[in-house]
């Protein structure tokens, strides 16, 4: 179309110098400047293995047991991104197909029937199918009793009422209630797909009811699998030659030979190995972020061999024990509210490299555009917020504060720091004690509820992310309360079928939730700001929350 276009103009410019000439003589016509180049876009390289820091060793390769990033980090690549569905690389607020290549919901939204792809493998080149797709919910639903409890994101697939695998490779879930949103569900940070039916099962038949992934040498469906674990010192994957994935262009992916996860337990250390080449890409995660002065000291030495990328990361809060005295009284929480100096610690920690939040991202839908404002938020109020804040302890029946004690998880010590510091101002000097504690033993005392206060991180993309942090329902929920409107609420969130409506509701959560219960206090989201050698192309940066997209397929190495 565009050049015949260009040979009409052609012919209608030579009529009109003809016609010209005929009345007079014409100007010489101009000459038409050569058209612009079109700049050589480099084409994707196969092979290589790019060295990616990784900051610990998973406390669990169960990805049914534990959502944190030394874990998440490595498990997409070795997983895969998503489950069924995934986030779209290009938008990562829609839904793309994974292990399932397509779906359908009835009218009202109580069944789900996806098509499981028939190309799709596990890494012992068994062929996934619906069977494990149901074999996979239904031991995330329903665990292995007595020693395997449910997945902590059983409550992403409630309210199920049955799972069915069907004729033509077709898996369906069918619910009690409508649940627009339940792709969304689906796709939460860390559900990942790591129990073949055909390994697992026996396992669970032969007593082995806590079977995980490296019980069964890692087998899974991702675009990498396991080469080598040597704990404490590198994870090492190698392409999966018969992952499904192809490009926008046909082309097979992953484009790496394989990654490796070098373990690197210090941020400094980290960094060194980046500026001596040892590693192509810093870490992601809590505590392995750059800093500004690290930023700043690899920018110096790398010039144009190096680039940085931030991406908008986490929230982080610090959340009281609402089951547990004195933090079941609502004053006490919103006196820290209300006390907590958020853009002190977006200084103090993070040198800037933070902004002012609630649980939903600043620049999302969700997000209520006043919380700015908001008592506690406003620096501009923080003297008055602070004076009311010590009010309320004396109200509270505590005008010399209380003992309490800051369960810390160990990656964040300074974080903790900062809030002991917090913590101190309002309940008075030798009140706060911190107790510094590993990941795996904080979890167990989340789940058992066996803490007065601890801080915490957060993130989602679609607000049905957030269920299973805040159902008093679920055991292993970050937040700790009794409070059944919250549940109400979450359960009205699934059943929304507008988008306007989830916005009004998702805005009406937040404010229950941190400006009239004060469940948790929310600070700030943190950022992720990563270096790469720039012969690292083809990474897939998300617009927030650095854990998405992270099974690098699309990656390659110019070198």
């Amino acid at each position: 179309m565009g050049r015949t276009r260009l040979l009409l103009g052609c012919l209608a410019s030579a009529l009109l110098l003809l016609a010209l000439v005929g009345c007079g003589a014409a100007e010489a016509p101009t000459a038409t400047p050569a058209p612009t180049p079109t700049p050589i876009v480099a084409q994707p390289k196969y092979g290589g293995v790019m060295n990616v820091a990784q900051r610990g060793d998973p406390a669990s390769w169960d990805p049914m047991a534990i959502n944190i990033f030394t874990a998440v980090g490595l498990s997409h690549p070795l997983y895969g991104e998503g489950n069924l569905v995934k986030n779209c690389r290009d938008n990562i607020y829609q839904v793309c197909p994974s292990l399932a290549e397509r779906w359908e919901a009835n009218a009202d939204f109580t069944q789900w029937t996806f098509k499981i792809r028939d190309n799709a493998y596990w890494h012992d080149g068994k062929p996934f199918t619906a069977e494990d797709a149901k074999f996979w919910v239904d031991l995330s639903v329903n665990g292995a009793p007595p020693d395997r409890k449910p997945a902590y994101f059983k409550a992403n697939f409630d309210p199920l009422v049955k799972t069915e695998a069907l004729d033509g490779n077709r898996f369906r879930v069918t619910l009690a209630k409508p649940r627009p949103g339940y792709l969304e569900a689906l796709i939460e940070i860390g559900n990942q797909i790591a129990h073949p039916k055909h390994l697992v099962e026996p396992e669970l038949q032969k007593g082995n009811k806590t079977v995980g992934p490296q019980e069964i040498n890692w087998v899974a469906t991702g675009p990498f699998k396991m080469l080598k674990y040597d704990k404490g010192a590198v994870v090492q994957y190698r392409k999966f030659d018969k992952y499904w994935e192809k490009d926008e262009r046909g082309r097979q992916l992953p484009f790496l030979d394989g990654i490796d996860f070098p373990i690197i337990k210090e941020p400094s250390a980290m960094v060194a190995a980046f500026r001596t080449g040892r590693i192509d890409t810093t870490a992601k995660g809590s505590g392995f972020h750059l800093t500004p002065e690290a930023k700043d000291q690899i920018a110096k030495d790398l010039g144009d061999k190096v680039y940085f990328v931030n991406i908008p990361y986490l929230a982080e809060s610090i959340t009281p024990n609402s089951l547990r005295t004195p933090w079941n009284d609502v004053r006490l929480r919103k006196a820290l509210s209300l006390y907590m100096d958020r853009q002190a610690g977006i200084q103090s920690i993070y040198g800037g490299f933070a902004e002012l939040s609630t649980f939903w991202a600043p620049n999302s839908p969700w997000v209520n555009p006043d919380f700015r404002t908001w008592p506690g938020y406003n620096p501009a109020t923080k003297e008055k917020d602070r004076a009311e804040a010590k009010r309320l302890l004396t109200e509270a029946g505590y005008p010399n504060g209380f003992k309490t004690t800051l369960m810390c998880r160990d990656l964040w010590v300074k974080w903790c720091e900062f809030l002991e510091g917090q913590l101190t101002g309002l309940l008075g000097q030798g009140n706060v004690t911190i107790d510094v504690v590993d990941t795996a033993k904080r979890g167990a005392r989340i789940a058992t509820g066996d803490f007065d206060i601890h801080p915490d991180s957060y993130f989602s993309l679609f607000p049905t992310e957030g269920v299973s942090d805040f159902l008093t329902t679920n055991p292993n929920a970050d937040v700790k309360h009794n409070d059944k409107k919250v549940d109400e609420y979450f359960d009205r969130l699934l059943t929304v079928t507008s988008f306007e409506e989830k916005v009004k509701l998702s805005r009406e959560i937040e404010r229950y939730i941190l400006q009239q219960q004060y469940l948790t206090t929310y600070t700030w989201y943190q950022w992720a700001v990563l270096a790469f050698r720039s012969y690292v192309k083809g990474v897939a940066f998300p617009a927030q929350n650095s854990a998405l997209l992270t099974d690098f397929v699309t990656t390659w190495m110019d070198k």
